[in-house]
């Protein structure tokens, strides 16, 4: 067993029996490491080569002889040759001449390093022992030994295949062959082209044990667990599925499992995850170096992992994906005859060397040009070039160099990186790179897909019209859904397949047609009492056919019908009624201009359509629909939308932005209280802060609190006005200013008294030159940034900036005659304390 131990105890004799099952051990130990972690088959690591061709007798060279051996039946697991270990001959006599002789190793122990050691007789000196000496080997090393078969290889546990070695008649060697089984080879004597056997290629997954499920969940879904963990399925069902990748462990048994395309769930009652699959089938380094090489070997696609692989991966993208091809005249293109592939253009005076086209690689400036030819092409031939490695190259002619166009069969096209394929033959059809097909007596502008067939099909030219030759558009009097010859052809069909949808709808709806008689007792509905006087307004029944609703017609539009007694009659020829309302307006009234007598009846009756016009959407539906379909309502004048509803209640909810053309009359305004000022940088604008203080923004700077305004509250309110900025350059921010006779705004020079009696005030915004900003002079410059303390004095500094250090002789740059002039103080921002405002307050001049 590994890590079986000898037990030793306090005053115990260390004996023979001792010491061997420490060494045992310690070999146990050894070769289950070897067996469990590095691999639990025989292998040769290192050395063990043969030579002696033409020789008598071979030499196994054993420099560097490195062997694991973890299925032999003794303990030991391993060897390796000492420092320059002695070669191992092969000798004639041990070689059958006129066969294959199979060449095997394997390990033996031999003792070695005889020392004189005392030993103990019990027998002597007359039974009561004594001590005597002798000479003996007191170390057993692990030998290397030959053993030479004919007929094959033993297949013993306890051998390891070396070679191969032919002789002939005359016990020459003719023929020595390799048949170590390496560690670190892939292949293997029996098969070279060896690769690991993947057991499976996919992550091992959880079988869940579903109950009370709905659906079918699918191969390839999401399902996801009330736990909020995800799975994927890879083998679908019902009531038992298998699942992988899952994302978390938080899943639990009773959660419900959902899943994400299928929409199928269900309770989980057990689940089990696989021990096996995929790489948890690895055992060993072995298996792990021979997983890895196989993958090398699948993604080079060689029959060995070590291969080079035709093309590197970045040489196939720069080929395949950072490369096209594009014409080099403007008429430049590919035609197919059926039989021949010419390169051509509309040069009147042609020659061969003419550049029509161009393969463009996108990672070098290099010109690689194609000139004008005639290829003909075979039933599965293809055409192509070679790209160079580097520098300019011209193709001209047909041919094998690397500077010709090339044809080759298809199944012969060289597999290398280099390859550009241009064009290729498939019967009468030519596939020509990055423009499609051809057929016979077809040509295509090179780098143009767009064909003549299309170009005939849309009417016009799509590469050189700026706009579509519609001949007919929408009339804006009908539909408002509208495009021009601006539009794309899409949007034409769009709008049209909804102006059509529109009509469509009217025309199936139900033909309006009702009745109201006239009684001298009113007993059920569409009854009115009579005699109906002259001027009588009546409205009209309900549409019994659309759900009892109110049926509107347009005042105007000639569609709507009335029948007296079934006699048809009209406000036009009859006079016997009026419709109600202004023109084009919809009305649900007549006005009556004869007398009705008991006993009349009145019939109104109106197609599909009641006259109307349909602006925005269909006649009588809701804001809802004529939004939808419309986009635009358009009120008459005098007829504003109203929108009422329960008090209290907020009737309309507007997320996002309104533009207003016009005025806002509100009765009332109700404003969400803010924690910063919420409108976009350089906006102004009004907004309430989380005290309830109605703000004014300005340029998205300037702030002004006009609750505190409006109460009187001096500190909050600035006195400011706009003025000019002529000095040639930005004025800052918070820069004391002056005016000249010009009027316009001049820095101040503090040792000009003039300029300094003419201070008045501190810029509130950068004021670029030619530009007119505003400048404070009373009250409180909000949210400046300065390093300058709260509670500092401020001051005009040397140099006409702000500075908290007093101006005396001899600080910063101050001389005598010089003017200190003090313009406020810096205070602390009522609305957040963490900023600083500048109360200005500008006091006299005195001169130093």
């Amino acid at each position: 067993m590994i890590l079986s131990r000898v037990r030793l105890l306090p005053q115990i004799r260390y004996d023979l029996e001792h010491f061997i099952s420490q060494q045992s051990g310690v070999r146990t130990d050894s070769k289950f490491y070897t067996k469990r972690f590095i691999s639990d088959e025989n292998y040769i690591v290192e050395g063990f080569t043969v030579s002696g061709l033409g020789s008598i007798q071979a030499t196994l060279v054993m420099d560097k002889a490195t062997l694991l051996f973890p299925e032999n039946t003794t303990d030991f697991s391993w060897f390796t040759a000492e420092d320059s270990p002695d070669d191992i001959i092969i000798s004639a006599g041990d070689l059958t001449d006129n066969t294959k002789n199979y060449i095997e190793v394997y390990l033996e122990t031999e003792t070695n390093t005889p020392v004189v050691s005392a030993f103990w007789d019990p027998t002597a000196n007359s039974g009561n022992g004594a001590e005597f000496t002798q000479e003996e080997d007191i170390i057993t090393d692990l030998k290397v030994s030959v053993d030479v078969r004919t007929g094959g290889f033993s297949g013993d546990p306890d051998r390891i295949p070396v070679a191969i070695i032919d002789v002939n008649n005359s016990g020459i060697i003719v023929g020595i062959r390799d048949k170590r089984n390496l560690f670190h080879r892939l292949g293997s004597n029996s098969d070279p082209y060896k690769s690991f056997n993947f057991t499976s290629r996919i992550e091992p997954g959880i079988t869940l044990t579903l109950s009370s499920v709905s659906g079918t969940y699918e191969a390839g879904e999401t399902v996801t667990f009330t736990s909020g963990a995800t799975a994927t399925v890879v083998t679908g069902g019902t009531n038992s599925i298998l699942v992988n990748l899952l994302s978390n462990d938080s899943f639990a048994v009773a959660d419900t499992v959902t899943g994400g395309t299928s929409g199928a769930t269900g309770a989980l009652d057990q689940y089990s995850e696989s021990f096996t699959g995929a790489d948890k089938n690895i055992k060993d380094v072995k298996d792990d170096l021979d997983a890895l090489k196989t993958l090398i070997k699948e993604i080079t696609g060689q029959s060995f992992w070590y291969m080079q692989p035709n093309a590197s991966l970045l040489d196939i993208w720069k080929n395949l994906g950072v490369s096209l091809l594009v014409g080099g005249t403007s008429t430049a293109r590919f035609s197919w005859s059926g039989a021949d592939l010419v390169i051509t253009d509309d040069n009147g005076s042609p020659t061969t060397n003419d550049v029509l086209a161009y393969l463009r690689d996108l990672t070098s400036t290099a010109d690689l040009a194609l000139t004008r030819e005639t290829i003909a092409l075979a039933d599965g031939e293809i055409a192509y070039i070679e790209l160079p490695t580097t520098g300019s190259r011209t193709y001209n002619g047909t041919g094998a160099t690397a500077s010709n166009y090339q044809i080759v069969a298809r199944g012969s096209l060289p597999d290398t990186s280099n390859i550009y394929w241009l064009a290729y033959r498939e019967g009468t059809k030519l596939y020509v790179r990055g423009l499609g097909e051809l057929e016979a007596g077809e040509e295509r502008q090179i780098s143009d897909e767009t064909t003549s067939a299309l170009q005939e099909f849309l009417g016009f030219d799509p590469e050189t019209a700026t706009s579509v030759p519609y001949t007919t558009v929408p009339d804006a009097a009908y539909t408002d859904q509208q495009f021009s010859t601006a539009d794309p052809l899409v949007t034409a069909i769009s709008v049209n397949a909804y102006n059509i949808n529109d009509l469509a709808q009217a025309i199936s709806k139900n033909v309006y047609e009702e009745k109201i008689e006239v009684v001298s007792s009113i007993t059920g509905p569409n009854q009115i009492l009579g005699p109906v006087a002259v001027d009588t307004i009546i409205s009209l029944p309900a549409d019994t056919r659309n759900g009892n609703a109110t049926f509107n017609y347009e005042v105007g539009a000639g569609i709507f019908e009335v029948y007296i007694n079934g006699q048809f009659v009209t406000p036009l020829m009859d006079e016997t009624y009026i419709e109600v309302g202004a023109a084009e307006s919809l009305s649900n009234d007549i006005q009556i201009k004869q007398e009705l007598s008991v006993g009349d009846t009145l019939i109104f009756r109106s197609d599909s359509t009641g006259g109307y016009k349909f602006i925005g959407g269909t006649p009588s539906q809701n804001l809802q629909d004529t939004y939808n379909q419309g986009r635009t309502i358009v009120v008459a004048s005098g007829q504003p939308i109203e929108i009422s509803g329960p008090g209290g209640e907020k009737l309309l909810r507007i997320f996002g932005d309104i533009e207003v053309t016009g005025v806002i009359d509100p009765a009332g305004l109700e404003l969400t209280r803010q924690a910063t000022d919420p409108l976009d940088a350089s906006a102004d604008g009004i907004w309430v802060n989380n005290s309830g203080d109605l703000m004014y923004t300005k340029n998205g700077a300037s702030t002004v609190n006009l609750y505190n305004a409006g109460a009187g509250a001096s500190s909050s309110i600035r006195m400011e006005d706009t003025f000019t900025n002529n000095t040639g350059s930005l004025i800052s921010k918070g820069t004391p200013v002056r005016i000249n006779a010009s009027g316009t705004l001049e820095l101040i020079d503090v040792n000009v008294e003039a300029e300094v009696d003419a201070v008045v005030g501190i810029t509130a915004e950068d004021i670029a030159d030619s530009a007119s900003g505003y400048v404070v002079f009373g009250g409180r410059l909000t949210e400046i940034s300065t390093a300058i303390a709260v509670g500092s004095a401020v001051y005009i500094s040397k140099v006409g900036l702000l500075t908290s250090t007093k101006p005396s002789i001899g600080v910063n740059g101050f001389v005598a005659g010089d003017y200190i002039v003090r313009v406020g103080t810096i205070i602390v921002n009522k609305d957040n304390p963490a900023n600083k405002d500048f109360l200005i307050n500008i006091s006299d001049a005195t001169q130093l």
